[in-house]
Formats: structure tokens, C-alpha cells, sequence
């Protein structure tokens, strides 16, 4: 619900106690076993912040997410225990990377098949599945859910890439790291690649590494060496986004000149309004062409013409 939540909008990251109607407690821990006070939404996603999650699929309710994953094309039975807002339940590759396709191709959901069609050795087509497309979502949400997963690569748990590549790849995904390091995961979209690495033990036992020490390196590598054609997108401009600067840290209006800002997409209505007085003079704002002397000569121009 765009009207409730933006990118920007603050979760709560200190200490969760969740009583369950099982009996006993889940405290949910992030992952280096700190607490990170009021974040923005956005930070949770890249940093992958796990009780700033849970607090927030907890607002949004479980019925809302469990929605929000068959649109995706996760069709896994799913309990309503809070653990599932940090993706606790079993799911294959290529489960999850049906998930991922939806996003990468701007809400729109299309059967992924690991044949598409039969030939005869004389290459006659014996059988073949028809295509099949269908928008689950708008693309405003979608494109304000890349613009988060790209900051992974920018400042969370994906750092490897340059600027350069981050920008001609367009370049986006996220890790993930299960409980005990049993599962280490990568997904990421890069060019015209959605490519997903997972690692661990088929006995389920742990391992040392984590979606960053191992998934993602995998991928890097990988997308290193294929190199892949610079992404060229060819949509129109969603006319419902609007960008503007924010800090990293309240979420509240900045300027590009202010220190620790960051620019977001919003959904027009959804942005922020209020800057703090200490940003106000670093906010930079266009300029009214008719405050400049050139401006000024010419509305003086345009009165004395009539």
C-alpha cells in the first residue's frame, strides 16, 4: 500500500519477543546480532535487516503477504507463523527464481518451463507449451522494489561492482543466508541475465558461508565473465514516479549537496514534504527562471510590449 509505505518510510530494528500460539517465544535476530534502531524501509530491504522485516509483515498482516507471494508464482503451502516474513519455508531454485522472473520483467508473470518444445529428429514440432503472460502487478511498486534491490550492490550486502558496471548492467538482486549457514543464496538480474546461485550440503548439515561470502561470489564471478550487453531500457517513463532526495538515516527531505542523502523513487502522493531546517540551505531547488536578470529584463521587456 503505497499510501502507507514508501521506500523511505522508518521501521522499527530493536529487540522483537513474539509470543506464539503454539506456546513459547521467537525472538528473530539480524544477522551480525545487532540492533539498529529506527531504519528506513529501504535500508531494511539491501541490508537485510530481519526484525525490521518481521515488524513490517506483521503490519501488513499475513494474508497481504501470502497474496502478495502466489501473485509472484510461489505456490507453496505457507503457515502463518511470523518467521515467514523473512522467508523461512522450503523452497527450490527454481521456485524461487520464478519469483524473481515476475519482478525482473516489471510485474508480469510467465510460467518458466524447463522444456518449451519437442522436435522430431526430421524436426517436425511434436508438442510445444503455449506462451503465457499475465500482469500480477503495477509496474510502479515493481519499479520502486529494483530501485531498493539496487542500493544491495551499491552500499548492502552485494559490494563488488563498480559504479560503471552497476549503472550499464543495471544491475540489482539480493543474498540470503538461512539459519546455521545450511543455506547460502544469490539471485540477481544483470544485462538481460536473471541468474541464481545456491550453495550448500545435500545431508543439510552447516557450512561456513553466507549469501555474500558464498552465493554471491559465484555470481560475480560468473557475470564477470559472460560480460553481459549493456540494458537498454526502452519503456516509458512511469508517469506516477517522482524522485526526490532524502536522507539516509530519517527519511525526511535532502538535497544532493546534503550530507548522507540518497535519491528515491516515490509514487506520487507518497513522497515526503518536511526538511529540516538544518537541510534547508544545502536542499537545492530549480531555480524560477523569472529570479535570474535575464528573466527579470524579460518579464520587463514583456510588460512594456503589452
Amino acid at each position: 500500500d503505497y499510501k502507507r509505505y514508501s521506500l523511505s518510510t522508518p521501521l522499527d530494528d530493536t529487540k522483537l519477543s513474539l509470543n506464539l500460539a503454539e506456546g513459547g517465544v521467537w525472538e528473530p535476530n539480524n544477522f551480525d546480532k545487532k540492533f539498529h534502531g529506527t531504519v528506513p524501509l529501504h535500508q531494511a530491504l539491501w541490508d537485510s535487516y530481519n526484525i525490521a522485516t518481521v515488524r513490517l509483515g506483521l503490519d501488513v498482516g499475513y494474508e497481504a503477504t501470502k497474496e502478495t507471494f502466489n501473485s509472484l508464482g510461489i505456490e507453496n503451502e505457507i503457515h502463518n507463523y511470523p518467521s515467514l516474513f523473512i522467508g523461512s519455508f522450503e523452497m527450490t531454485p527454481i521456485e524461487m527464481i520464478q519469483a524473481y522472473q515476475t519482478i525482473s520483467s516489471n510485474g508480469f508473470f510467465t510460467p518458466l518451463r524447463a522444456v518449451r518444445e519437442i522436435r522430431s529428429v526430421s524436426n517436425d514440432l511434436t508438442f510445444s507449451y503455449p506462451y503465457q503472460i499475465e500482469q500480477r502487478f503495477r509496474p510502479e511498486p515493481i519499479y520502486l522494489l529494483k530501485s531498493a534491490l539496487q542500493q544491495t550492490f551499491i552500499r548492502g550486502t552485494a559490494r563488488g561492482f563498480t559504479k560503471k558496471e552497476i549503472e550499464r548492467f543495471q544491475a540489482w538482486g539480493k543474498t540470503g543466508t538461512s539459519n546455521d549457514q545450511r543455506d547460502s543464496w544469490f539471485i540477481g538480474y544483470a544485462g538481460d541475465y536473471l541468474v541464481l546461485i545456491w550453495l550448500g550440503f545435500d545431508d543439510n548439515r552447516e557450512s561456513p558461508l553466507t549469501g555474500r561470502t558464498g552465493s554471491f561470489q559465484v555470481w560475480k564471478d560468473f557475470i564477470k565473465t559472460i560480460n553481459p550487453v549493456e540494458f537498454k531500457d526502452n519503456r516509458r517513463e512511469l508517469a506516477r514516479i517522482n524522485n526526490e532526495w532524502v536522507d539516509l538515516k530519517d527519511g525526511l527531505l535532502s538535497g544532493p549537496d546534503c550530507k548522507n542523502s540518497i535519491n528515491l523513487p516515490f509514487i506520487k502522493g507518497s513522497e515526503p514534504t518536511f526538511t529540516p531546517n538544518e537541510r534547508r540551505k544545502c536542499r537545492v531547488k530549480e531555480k524560477d527562471p523569472e529570479s535570474s536578470i535575464m528573466g527579470k529584463v524579460k518579464k520587463i521587456l514583456q510588460d512594456l510590449t503589452g
